[in-house]
């Protein structure tokens, strides 16, 4: 890295907020009692103890869907929390946190154990605006019966707090200091001192510097894997539109070279459609 490059990063250190997810995942990494600040103001809970932290864990699913959670905690009564960033709004769909709250699931229950034992669970969606729209500053998901208007007790909550949100209560302060530039003006040291580092050390800015970097490096590789992918699938299509060519609609699916390269009736649909 040049040093000019490196002053560039700084800048951008400088600017970054714990908002940023980037930042947040090394603001809260280990710091258990950073996160269990924030689990205790956001379900107001002093009880909970926070006993393990990880950031970005990666949670794989053979069969499915993987998913790397920015940040999962447990506390001492076997609980489990997953704190996500979201800035976007297109980022923090419902079916997201459905899907994060069934990663904890799948992973938290060994072999042979009965579903009574799984542990209560949380998602906790940090977003940057009030994706919900309804002015609240936390906004608690839970099933309900529909018919009885009790609670269904399956043990997970869903919990999407808006990052806008202005108040002089616990929840208004905590969204200050995940909006903070300058750590001097966050009001939670366990999140404040982390920051700080990160922002003003020499060996803190060296370490966030380093990250960027391998952020940029893994960004450029999935963008030149993403191009290769769709190269082979232009060429894919293109060699379908080409088999078309003085094909009749009927014989298209009983076509031998159709059948040898395992081209569906929908890929023969979309190239018939592009054709036109």
């Amino acid at each position: 890295m040049t040093p000019g490059e490196y002053e560039k990063n700084v800048a951008r250190i400088k600017r970054l907020r714990l908002l940023d997810d980037i930042f947040m995942r090394v603001v809260l990494k280990d710091n258990i009692e950073g996160v269990q600040d924030i689990v205790r103001i956001l379900l107001e809970r002093d009880d909970i103890v926070v006993t393990e932290v990880r950031t970005q864990d990666d949670w794989p699913n053979l069969v499915g869907h993987s998913v790397i959670l920015d940040v999962t905690a447990r506390d001492s009564a076997g609980r489990w929390f997953n704190i996500e960033i979201q800035r976007a709004s297109e980022g923090a769909g419902a079916k997201r946190a459905r899907y994060h709250a069934g990663a904890l699931d799948w992973h938290i229950l060994p072999a042979g154990r009965e579903y009574g034992s799984l542990p209560e669970v949380y998602v906790i969606m940090i977003t940057e605006t009030d994706v919900l729209e309804g002015g609240f500053p936390i906004y608690h998901i839970r099933r309900v019966v529909e018919e009885t208007g009790r609670p269904f007790p399956d043990g997970a909550q869903i919990l999407y707090v808006n990052g806008s949100y202005v108040g002089g209560d616990a929840v208004g302060r905590l969204m200050e200091d995940f909006r903070a530039v300058d750590p001097e003006t966050m009001h939670h040291r366990s999140l404040a001192d982390r920051a700080q580092y990160y922002k003003t050390t020499e060996g803190g800015l060296n370490s966030m510097c380093q990250i960027m970097e391998e952020v940029r490096a893994e960004g450029r590789a999935e963008g030149r894997a993403e191009g290769r992918a769709e190269g082979r699938a232009e060429n894919r299509a293109e060699m379908i539109r080409s088999l078309l060519l003085g094909s009749s609609e009927k014989d298209l699916l009983y076509d031998g070279r159709f059948k040898a390269l395992h081209i569906t009736p929908q890929e023969i649909e979309k190239a018939k459609t592009a054709k036109a």
